[in-house]
């Protein structure tokens, strides 16, 4: 009756591929936290990193596609300029990744913080302390670390090889080039001005409690589950 999508992009690849059938673009849903501050400081606490220290966060798998040796580059332009900033690497290694990418980060030293595989209280802390989320996968169909960080109130700093130019829009955080330069600038512009990222991070919040709630992503799947059988109905009368 129809191919459900997350994203335009998405819709515009199975086009590409010649499918006919009817596309439904719904994203993913998402749980809105509820008391943050009730979690904020122990992620800081746990790994040593001071109260006023920035922190940037990347969540994902470890593998090629995510563009860990991007970031890597992206980092230290940041760091040359804001030496007590810190990356926060968390995700679980996929076929040994994380050895061949771990030597880009070893300069930085105790400045890049690897946690491996966070579960979802892991993350919460995480996202609870975080000042921004950086991704620069080289295509994502969705990017679920995005829109969590959103939902936590982290503005986000996103490569345009992801499909979030909602991002840039709704004044959510940056969506940038998909290049070192870039990116770095991205980080920069949030880690040297954390009111305006905390501004950004409050609107991300709004926009997705308003658009990725399970609330409101499960009652559009209803209602075009209702229509598929309403339309199969009719031809078979």
């Amino acid at each position: 009756q129809f191919l459900h999508v997350t994203s335009a992009e998405e819709a515009a690849e199975i086009r590409r591929l010649g499918v006919k059938s009817r596309v439904l673009e719904l994203p993913n849903g998402v749980d809105i936290p509820g008391d943050l501050a009730r979690n904020r400081g122990q992620f800081r606490k746990q790994y040593g990193i001071g109260e006023d220290t920035p922190i940037v966060a990347w969540m994902g798998r470890i593998h090629p596609i995510k563009r860990l040796d991007l970031l890597a580059l992206a980092f230290a332009k940041v760091q040359s300029i804001v030496p007590q900033v810190r990356l926060v690497l968390a995700g679980p290694d996929e076929q040994g990744h994380r050895a061949e990418v771990a030597p880009l980060f070893a300069r930085y030293g105790d400045a890049v913080i690897w946690t491996g595989e966070l579960g979802s209280v892991g993350q919460s802390l995480l996202l609870a302390d975080a000042n921004l989320l950086v991704a620069c996968s080289n295509v994502e169909s969705f990017g679920m670390s995005i829109v969590e960080a959103m939902a936590a109130a982290v503005p986000v700093v996103v490569t345009q090889t992801c499909p979030w130019p909602q991002i840039e829009r709704e004044n959510c955080g940056l969506w940038v080039q998909h290049d070192a330069d870039s990116i770095a600038k991205g980080i920069l512009a949030m880690v040297t001005d954390l009111t305006r990222a905390r501004a950004m991070g409050d609107r991300a919040q709004r926009f997705v409690a308003e658009n990725y709630a399970w609330d409101s992503v499960a009652r559009n799947m209803i209602a075009a589950y209702e229509q598929a059988l309403a339309d199969r109905h009719r031809r078979q009368e």
